[in-house]
């Protein structure tokens, strides 16, 4: 469980610290569309190797009812704030095409919380979650990802809009938080799994 706890940060906040250094270096070439070509082409490979490696297990619960209820709120939970953040920078804060798909969004997630938790069949296991440890965790990491994206965006535009550096030079100003952010999930994992949970909240931190 600690090396897995490990490798979901590093894909994380890996990818995130090494945004600065492979998209300088894809502005400065001017080859962005390429790059989502790239990503493109390795969805696929990753599809293919999914579908030949991974085992065809049947359901675990084939006896439980489709909950459409909870499929309709999870999408509308999920499409709805995404396109809000997507459209943000052009209309702002605001804007009614901001807050309203955001606003109708959340209540979708707080319904799907609130009904999944009190249902005998839920399509969310809600309810064994519901307990300090996932809770905190997960407050913490949107917390913490949160601040650090924005620091980030923001130390970027600096130095770029100010001290008008060129984006592969803005880029790899930040080249240490790359390997840092790639040796702590490793570092945490190790603690775990030498100290068990005495230290469980550390990570977060």
């Amino acid at each position: 469980m600690p090396m897995t706890s490990a490798a979901i940060n590093m894909g994380f906040f890996g990818a995130i610290t090494a945004g600065p250094l492979v998209g300088g270096a894809i502005a400065a070439a001017h080859a962005w569309r390429w790059y989502f070509g790239g990503l493109a082409g390795v969805a696929l490979i990753v599809l293919l190797a999914a579908a030949l490696s991974l085992p065809d297990q049947p359901p675990l619960h084939p006896d439980k009812p489709f909950d459409l209820h909870a499929v309709v709120l999870a999408l509308a939970a999920t499409v709805l704030p995404f396109y809000a953040s997507g459209i943000l920078q052009q209309v702002g804060f605001s804007s009614f095409v901001f807050t309203v798909p955001l606003g109708i969004g959340l209540l979708c997630f707080i319904a799907l919380i609130m009904t999944e938790y009190h249902k005998p069949n839920a399509l969310s296991p809600v309810k064994p979650m519901w307990h300090s440890w996932p809770v905190l965790g997960t407050l913490i990491a949107l917390m913490g990802g949160g601040l650090f994206v924005s620091l980030l965006d923001l130390g970027l535009r600096y130095s770029m809009r100010v001290e008008h550096l060129q984006p592969v030079a803005a880029g790899i100003a930040f080249w240490p938080c790359f390997p840092a952010s790639s040796s702590a999930p490793r570092c945490s994992a190790s603690s775990l799994a030498r100290d068990g949970c005495r230290y469980s909240s550390l990570p977060a931190c």
